[in-house]
């Protein structure tokens, strides 16, 4: 059967496996029951936590490693018609805004001695810190890719640890920390938003950006913009249930920005409607909020206990 993994050699293995797996949600780890599942797929169920409303999925088959170097250069080129390197002045760009709205809420200002420190997981190739050491910040970076990391070193100086967020180890705590469209690929966000809480000063800023199951894909047909929903995405967000989740964390949510189209990626295509376009698909997604991706701007307002 096509349907069945390959881990599994008979349906009654995959039916056995799929049995025996604990249905927990990954953030408030409330033992969701067959009732909470809001779709269910040949090899994977989503779920809707009925305490922390947070949309999940179990996957029974075997995911894979779908972020590896060759993301940053053949499969973004399929998407975007250029490598991850030939777009780095855009995504640049987004940097650049991305940090105008994290200033207004709070200055990077340092002491005396030192800048304003910044934490950002999931660096990739660095566009990002690039851009907040322009704005006066003394960037870091997380990255599991090490080719990524090492680029960012040779290139532009900056310290990344290589490696997976949770291996990670600092000596001091920053005024941000930033994910990229990176929360939703984490197994225990958990454990991740407490870190996260921890690493960051009194009122620092917390910012991520991810898909948005309240955007206009979803509600078009919600069974859709799930069965697309890639297999390493274990949470699925939206505004509202971000700013009832962060809560726990010690955040409040000061910014949030809704997004989803990057209409200046494909102008080659586009032609001399571009500029047009891009205003009324602008207009349109700010206006009825219909982006299928947002963005999270958070302050920590307390410490919180593991």
């Amino acid at each position: 059967n096509k349907y069945i993994p390959e881990k599994y050699s008979k349906l009654e293995e995959l039916i056995l496996a799929i049995n025996k797996t604990e249905s927990k949600c990954p953030v408030c780890h409330n033992k969701c029951e067959s009732s909470d599942i809001i779709h269910r797929y040949e090899t994977r169920n989503f779920y809707k936590c009925p305490v922390c409303q947070i949309t999940f999925q179990i996957n029974y088959s075997n995911t894979g490693d779908s972020y590896k170097k060759a993301y940053f250069f053949e499969e973004y080129k399929k998407q975007y018609g250029k490598t991850y390197l030939e777009d780095f002045t855009n995504i640049q760009k987004f940097a650049k805004k991305r940090l105008e709205v994290i200033n207004s809420i709070r200055p990077a200002k340092g002491g005396e001695h030192n800048s304003p420190s910044l934490l950002d997981i999931g660096c990739a190739y660095g566009p990002f810190l690039v851009e907040a050491s322009h704005f006066g910040y003394l960037p870091q970076g997380v990255e599991i890719i090490p080719e990524a990391a090492d680029y960012i070193r040779s290139e532009f100086g900056f310290r990344v640890f290589t490696g997976a967020f949770e291996n990670s180890v600092f000596e001091h705590q920053f005024d941000v920390v930033t994910m990229w469209y990176v929360i939703e690929h984490f197994k225990d966000p958990d454990y991740i938003l407490i870190r996260v809480n921890k690493l960051l000063k009194q009122d620092g800023i917390f910012s991520f950006s991810t898909p948005n199951s309240s955007g206009i894909s979803a509600r078009k047909k919600m069974s859709s913009f799930l069965m697309k929903s890639p297999l390493d995405h274990i949470t699925i967000w939206n505004p509202k249930i971000s700013a009832r989740v962060l809560s726990r964390y010690g955040f409040k949510i000061k910014n949030i920005s809704i997004t989803g189209h990057h209409a200046e990626r494909f102008s080659r295509f586009l032609g001399k409607n571009f500029y047009l376009l891009n205003k009324i698909f602008d207009l349109i997604s700010k206006l009825f909020k219909l982006g299928d991706t947002f963005e999270v701007y958070a302050q920590k307002i307390k410490e919180i206990d593991d």
